[in-house]
């Protein structure tokens, strides 16, 4: 299931980045511009990176990040927030 998913996501950075020089050189542009900060991360990611992902890194991502603690609920309408 790894190896299927991790290659759908390297062919839509291919087609979405790479395959575009502007996409390319805007990339490179921000991992410059913001060398000390997250925004020179690629929402996408990096390929060399993409290209390791493994079931090891799915599962320590899916402990770290998927957790009631991270959970924020948003309600939005009449309601009291007792009801809720």
């Amino acid at each position: 299931v790894i190896k299927t998913e991790r290659d759908v996501i390297l062919e839509e950075r291919r087609s979405r980045i790479d395959n575009n020089p502007q996409a390319v050189l805007d990339e490179e542009v921000d991992a410059t511009l913001w060398q000390n900060q997250p925004y020179r991360i690629p929402v996408i990611g990096w390929m060399q990176e993409m290209e390791q992902l493994n079931r090891t890194d799915a599962v320590a991502f899916y402990n770290k990040y998927y957790r009631p603690n991270n959970v924020v609920l948003i309600v939005a309408g009449d309601v009291e927030p007792e009801t809720v």
